[in-house]
């Protein structure tokens, strides 16, 4: 047999086209070959992956609130608390009580002026009034006496003026039950 060139060509050419298609379907690319994160949107071809090939790991941009939804129903009343100390009763009266003024000349530069609760109340509070003159109030608090025992309030003045005046202590007096 007589080889000629056209021949001799045409053989090398199908052993390149078989070997060829061989060649490329032995060195086909898996997964396991492509590095992590290499890949794109535009190495994918369109409409080629589902939902499913995503597994949750894409997430959109939060949308907007939605309605407030209806009031769930009244929850089981709670277990009842404990009893509280028994008290020693309330406030039975309120009342008050002025003392008696006391004058305060021209230049004086500390007078007191106290009241005392009745026998049975206690001072809960208290102050003192100056009359028209100079006079003005340096202080205020509430006292006790030991025998008998009571409690009021104390008021301290002095006179920053030329006339005289007066002041008397006031106490806001109460009677427990």
């Amino acid at each position: 047999m007589r080889v000629t060139l056209k021949v001799l060509v045409g053989v090398v050419a199908s052993m390149l086209l078989v070997g060829g298609a061989g060649a490329t379907a032995a060195t086909l690319i898996t997964g396991k070959q492509i590095k992590d994160g290499t890949i794109t949107g535009k190495d994918v071809k369109n409409k080629s992956l589902t939902a499913k090939d995503f597994r949750g790991s894409v997430q959109g941009p939060t949308g907007l609130q939605g309605p407030t939804g209806p009031q769930g129903a009244t929850g089981p009343q709670g277990p009842r608390g404990l009893q509280g100390a028994v008290g020693t009763g309330g406030i039975v009266s309120v009342e008050s009580v002025h003392g008696a003024d006391v004058p305060v000349t021209i230049g004086q530069s500390s007078v007191e002026a106290t009241v005392l609760c009745p026998a049975g109340e206690t001072a809960f509070g208290g102050g003192g009034v100056a009359g028209d003159g100079d006079a003005v109030l340096t202080d205020s608090y509430s006292i006790s006496q030991v025998s008998p025992p009571r409690t009021g309030w104390l008021v301290i003045a002095r006179n920053l003026g030329g006339n005289a005046d007066t002041v008397h202590a006031t106490a806001v007096c109460a009677k427990l039950g």
